[in-house]
C-alpha cells in the first residue's frame, strides 16, 4: 500500500537555559491507507 502521510527525519529539541535538550532525534513515520493511530 502507498503511505498516505509520510514523515522523514524529524528532530525536536527545547532549551532550557543554555542548554538544548533532544526529545526526537531523526524520527520517521509512514502511516498506510487503512491505518489508524490513536
Amino acid at each position: 500500500m502507498a503511505a498516505i502521510v509520510e514523515i522523514i527525519n524529524v528532530s525536536k529539541s527545547y532549551r532550557r537555559g543554555s542548554r538544548m535538550i533532544p526529545v526526537l532525534v531523526d524520527i520517521n513515520l509512514n502511516i498506510e491507507e487503512g491505518e489508524f493511530l490513536a
